[in-house]
């Protein structure tokens, strides 16, 4: 399974990410803090193909902390390429809890059990959702579906992107 950045920075801006637009491959954007898509508006394909940078999830990708050269050891970084590697963290783990799925099966548990988009799958900004690592290892939404994770399940907010006057296409 690849896993990468939906967009990327170029010089004159923000481009739509390669080889994230190539339909087997996962294409992740980054989300703030507040849960609210990193990106305000789709990314337009170059001019010779028609429509938007295809976005497949959301992960966190705004003020991430990790380990970095300098200073205290701390790094704070974000974007797209932050939230691809949570994804791609995430997929490690689901073929870690069960080997035998293959490529194109991690790739579905992890599109089935994110935290569904306010404006459904084909949302330019936030595709199928939010990640949710918990419910794309044990199989179902905060571990109900198993029943072997104990607590209740967890909801984060929800967007407050709730309709579709808010994306222009």
């Amino acid at each position: 399974l690849v896993v990468a950045p939906a967009t990327a920075l170029g010089p004159d801006g923000t481009l739509p990410g390669h080889p994230a637009q190539h339909p087997s491959v996962l294409s992740v954007a980054a989300y703030r803090t507040t849960g609210e898509p990193a990106l305000t508006e789709p990314v337009p394909l170059p001019d010779d193909e028609s429509g938007f940078a295809r976005v497949d999830l959301l992960a966190p990708g705004d003020r991430v902390l990790s380990v970095g050269p300098g200073g205290d050891g701390h790094f704070v970084s974000g974007g797209d390429g932050v939230a691809a590697a949570f994804v791609a963290g995430t997929a490690a783990l689901v073929r870690s809890a069960d080997p035998d799925l293959a490529p194109a099966q991690v790739r579905e548990r992890l599109l089935t059990t994110a935290y569904p988009s306010p404006l459904g799958a084909d949302d330019p900004l936030t595709g199928h959702g939010r990640v949710d690592p918990l419910a794309a290892v044990t199989g179902g939404p905060g571990g109900s579906a198993t029943g072997t994770v104990p607590g209740a399940g967890f909801v984060p907010d929800a967007s407050t992107r709730g309709s579709v006057d808010a994306v222009s296409t």
